[in-house]
């Protein structure tokens, strides 16, 4: 292994002081602005590339990149990169997809998916607001049902449904699952969501899973009944969500993602789009900004071990 590889970081990865220096100290290491900048670096001197969802890496995107060894993205799902294109290329890819025991450490996302839950479904946010206005009136932020009395289904059995499920069951919910990967659940997605209350989504990303949670599906819940989506924004058709939401089908909804969030011109375009005018003229839906994995202890590990991971491929292998 020579003494430093170049290294190429951007730095709306926000990665901690600590991971931060452990980088200069281990690479030559190169901070980008803006993902487009990559489009006119100098490709043949970057041994390491980070690789935050904005950026795309696809075999023509590899083409140019002669002597890259490594992507590091320290994501738990890598839709925005071309594994096989990466193989044939042979550069290994240091995230978190593959990695199961160290995830099983890592929590917030569940966390955060009954954060959501109990958050629009008891009315918290519309009640803060109305005891800020001077009210305190416990009478119209009734809920329908104690948690314990309900019935929740997963989409997406693997690390985070299952420890959803886990959580579910804590609370005295009845659990079901459907997962095309895993046996043991729901025969399928139809038949699951006719004899639930709660749609929590945890599948994957892919070609086959996109808008999986479609207008027919959605239309087969209960009246009445609860999504929450902390999974990717892809996965859920979001004008079939506020179709149902608008006519009662649907009851609540919080979402910590949207198709489209990475995109170069979500966040200018963010206040002309349909879900924006309908957060700020109702109460059923609570949007969160991809907070997921948002605690600063899940940051820090998560950086720190693709750092360590790209460091003992490049010790192994060059």
């Amino acid at each position: 292994m020579k003494n430093k590889f170049n290294a190429v970081y951007f730095i709306q990865m926000n990665y901690s002081d600590e991971n931060l220096r452990n980088l200069k100290n281990k690479f030559n290491l190169t901070v980008l602005s803006d993902v487009e900048k990559i489009l006119t670096f100098k490709h043949d001197n970057v041994d390491v590339l980070f690789a935050p969802f904005e950026l795309k890496i696809t075999k023509n995107f590899l083409k140019k990149f002669n002597n890259l060894k490594v992507i590091i993205s320290n994501t738990t799902s890598i839709p925005h990169i071309d594994v096989n294109a990466c193989e044939k290329k042979k550069v290994k890819i240091s995230a978190l997809n593959d990695d199961k025991y160290f995830l099983d450490k890592i929590t917030p996302t569940a966390e955060h998916t009954f954060g959501l839950l109990l958050a629009c479904y008891r009315n918290i946010i519309p009640a803060f607001e109305d005891v800020k206005s001077g009210n305190w009136n416990r009478w119209k932020f009734g809920a329908p049902k104690m948690l314990s009395k309900m019935r929740i289904g997963i989409l997406g059995f693997g690390r985070l449904g299952q420890k959803v499920s886990n959580i579910a069951e804590s609370f005295g919910m009845k659990v079901s699952w459907f997962d095309p990967y895993i046996k043991g659940g729901e025969d399928s997605l139809k038949n699951m969501v006719n004899k639930i209350d709660i749609l929590s989504i945890h599948a994957s990303s892919n070609d086959k899973s996109y808008k999986i949670v479609n207008k027919e599906i959605l239309k087969l819940l209960p009246r009445g009944s609860i999504v929450i989506n902390t999974a990717r924004g892809e996965l859920l058709d979001i004008d079939a969500l506020i179709d149902l939401l608008e006519i009662g089908h649907i009851s609540y909804a919080a979402l910590d993602t949207i198709d489209g969030e990475f995109k170069k011109d979500f966040k200018k375009n963010l206040k002309n789009t349909r879900i924006y005018n309908y957060i700020n003229n109702n109460s059923n839906l609570l949007l969160t900004p991809h907070i997921g994995g948002s605690t600063f202890d899940a940051w820090h590990l998560t950086q720190k071990r693709v750092i360590e991971k790209c460091l003992n491929y490049l010790k192994k292998e060059f």
